[in-house]
């Protein structure tokens, strides 16, 4: 085993500068690791499997941590993270971890603390309702980085797999500069990201879903108590309905969000939630046949959009209750570009489609149509 090597490249924080506001998303301290192990499928390192390596340490903690280091190969098996045990491989090109049963390929116990880095995880469905190819089970704590999460393309009798990555209650979840590429199947949807922990954090990412006849599909579902999406892009191309985006107090900011659907039967939005805040970014929902429910962003209520373009092809915004605010920004819909369903204020815009705003009720200040025509004051 080797000593004293440090432990680099962890963001202490994630900071960005939107219209004069500061947003800081605080990301695990970084620890030195006092012990690597490197596994091989060469037989010229400590161990030939993770899991070997794994079952090898038994005295890691936050005092005494570890990084298996995991040389070129494809590595089939399932794998169990170890708190304070970091697993790196060398390059999304050239280790790759895959498993072919009914298991998670990677799975962070109850209450465990690691990282995992520079690598590719895939996943052969063996159960009739495909797995999870990352499962992040209660209270524990993940860093995900430079990480390919991939479908390997084989399909069960419902789909490939069912979530790319799935967390369950009090966990942490940082994902950077990483790719999640999906394909569902006829029933089955996919999930990029299920997140139902506390804190979520998305950086530098893509996230791209498809799916076939009968199929619908959702990026990411950040269900947990916090959720900060940064510089990521989220792509679903589906047979009858995708979500882009769902959650609540969630910011979103220089993010691009695209759903392209066949029919809508399901519901086709770019993001849906409560109190969520999106800058800088690009929404847009399309549907090619018989749109009724293709929404840009769907905000239940008290939603801000700043300096952002959304579109739908049936609306571009719909309000819901609370109030709801838009500065600086394009809202298109081919039905209207904004429907209200609580209160608005919308100002410096541009609105394609138009508004269903009331006076004394809702505010519309210094805003335009699409030809630069400008839209009467409320």
């Amino acid at each position: 085993m080797k000593k004293g090597i440090w432990k680099l490249g962890l963001h202490l924080s994630v900071i960005l500068l939107v219209a004069g506001i500061v947003f800081t998303a605080p990301a695990f301290a970084a620890r030195p690791v006092t012990h690597e192990i490197v596994v091989s499928k060469d037989n010229d390192g400590d161990f030939n499997t993770i899991t070997e390596a794994l079952n090898s340490i038994a005295d890691a903690s936050a005092a005494n941590p570890y990084r298996i280091t995991v040389k070129p190969g494809v590595y089939s098996e399932a794998v169990t993270m170890k708190s304070y045990v970091d697993i790196v491989g060398s390059g999304q090109e050239n280790t790759t971890i895959t498993y072919n049963g009914s298991n998670d390929t990677i799975t962070w116990p109850n209450s465990s603390q690691s990282t995992l880095e520079n690598l590719t995880v895939t996943i052969t469905p063996a159960g009739i309702w495909g797995d999870n190819l990352i499962y992040i089970r209660n209270d524990a704590r993940a860093i995900i980085r430079n990480v390919k999460i991939l479908s390997d393309g084989s399909v069960n009798q419902y789909g490939s797999v069912n979530e790319g990555i799935r967390t369950r209650s009090g966990s942490e979840l940082q994902i950077f500069n990483s790719e999640i590429i999906l394909a569902s199947g006829q029933w089955q949807p996919s999930f990029g990201i299920n997140f139902h922990g506390n804190s979520l954090l998305v950086s530098g990412c893509l996230i791209e879903l498809s799916g076939v006849a009968g199929s619908w599909d959702l990026g990411i579902a950040s269900e947990g108590i916090t959720g900060t999406i940064i510089n990521t892009t989220v792509k679903i191309k589906s047979q009858n309905g995708g979500y882009g985006i769902t959650g609540s107090n969630t910011e979103i900011m220089n993010s691009n969000v695209s759903v392209e659907t066949v029919t809508d039967s399901y519901g086709s939005y770019g993001i849906v939630g409560t109190g969520n805040r999106i800058y800088n970014s690009i929404i847009a929902s399309s549907t090619e046949t018989n749109p009724v429910d293709t929404v840009g962003v769907d905000g239940y209520s008290d939603t801000t959009i700043i300096n952002s373009t959304v579109s739908g092809t049936v609306y571009g915004y719909k309000a819901g209750s609370g109030y709801n605010n838009i500065n600086n920004s394009v809202v298109s819909g081919g039905t209207l570009g904004i429907y209200k369903g609580g209160t608005f204020k919308i100002g410096a815009s541009q609105i394609e489609g138009g508004h269903n705003g009331v006076g004394g009720v809702d505010k519309v200040v210094n805003c335009h149509d699409g030809n630069f025509n400008p839209l009467p004051d409320l």
